[in-house]
């Protein structure tokens, strides 16, 4: 009987997570920020932080992948031909994140 009461509190952790998530990119879609796919559901699990949100690796590595794909269909030779104009910005961006 425990197992399944902790696969359906799991189910609301993901499912609680997904709706946060998902509401985040909305939000941050109809403002208009940049990325909002991204930037919106880690700012608003990151504001959320205390509650209990959980989702699957398998779902989190898709996720990952999917994202990964998104970002890495930007770059292309001109792209590339800025960073290497814009070298000091790009190090100064660096530094900034490790901060």
């Amino acid at each position: 009987m425990r197992g399944i009461n902790d696969l359906k509190i799991r189910f609301c952790e993901t499912g609680a997570a997904l709706a946060t998530g998902g509401l985040g990119a909305a939000i941050f879609f109809w403002i208009g920020f940049p990325a909002p796919f991204l930037t919106g559901p880690a700012v608003t699990v990151a504001i959320l932080a205390g509650w209990r949100l959980s989702i699957p690796v398998p779902l989190r590595d898709i996720c990952f992948l999917t994202l990964g794909l998104n970002i890495g269909s930007t770059v292309t030779p001109g792209v590339l031909s800025s960073v290497a104009t814009g070298l000091q910005s790009f190090v100064v961006l660096t530094l900034t994140l490790v901060v």
